[in-house]
């Protein structure tokens, strides 16, 4: 035997790559409707056991084609109460000719938390409903020892300078996920672009198990993920 027939038989025996089932992607909705030049419907829906008041979750609206700092916004919405999906209609916008864009954030503190857009062109007609922009997670691979996680953010996010994250849960997504229970490993993502690969390394996952991958958008005050700030997740199950 040579060494390249040494090297492949080594590999194959110590690395399994997986197919996966029971596959569920998680994401933050937001939908809107421009009704007129002064009030615009906004409908949302967080993750599950979310929990946005807590968080700070909130909604603003810029004019131009991006997000700028919260204290920027024409009108902030700060989420009011817990429960998971909720809207409003702004009204008195007094909005012009112009193009603007509508922000949620996971994190009234952190200026970059915008996971998703809705975007109000200029010369949208009266009743036009709203594209939106949203966060989400899924597989490319998964094996026994890495997985690679494809990701897609807002088009003005940084996910490198803003400290964007991946991590990696025994079990499927709940509520204990917000509070880093269960993490088995994270790794910042090391891009700007706002799509993406991110790769986590260095796992002994096992066959017939249950994992869910995270995507989350800072850091905390230690300089590690903020588990509050989870905007998107992606269930599977080893076979």
């Amino acid at each position: 035997m040579n060494l390249e027939e040494i090297k492949i038989t080594t590999k194959s025996e110590n690395i399994m790559e997986f197919l996966t089932e029971n596959r569920q992607q998680g994401i933050i909705q937001l939908s809107g409707v421009y009704l007129n030049s002064d009030n615009v419907s906004i409908a949302y829906t967080c993750l599950p056991g979310a929990h946005p008041k807590t968080k700070k979750y909130f909604i603003a609206i810029w004019q131009g084609e991006q997000p700028e700092d919260i204290s920027a916004a024409i009108k902030t919405y700060k989420i009011t109460d817990d429960s998971s999906s909720g809207s409003f209609t702004w009204s008195e916008l007094g909005l012009q000719s112009k193009d603007y864009i509508i922000g949620l954030g996971v994190d009234s503190s952190v200026d970059t938390s915008i996971c998703a857009t809705l975007t109000i062109p200029k010369g949208v007609e009266d009743g036009a409903s709203l594209e939106a922009s949203l966060s989400s997670l899924d597989t490319l691979s998964v094996s026994s020892n890495s997985i690679v996680g494809s990701y897609v953010t807002p088009i003005f996010n940084l996910p490198a300078t803003n400290n964007n994250w991946i991590a990696l849960f025994n079990n499927s997504f709940n509520a204990n996920c917000f509070k880093g229970t269960g993490v088995i490993a994270s790794t910042k993502a090391k891009s700007d672009n706002n799509t993406g690969d991110i790769t986590l390394n260095g796992l002994s996952l096992a066959s017939k198990k249950p994992y869910t991958i995270v995507y989350g958008i800072s850091f905390n005050k230690d300089s590690k993920p903020n588990f509050d700030n989870i905007t998107a997740y992606y269930n599977f199950t080893t076979k």
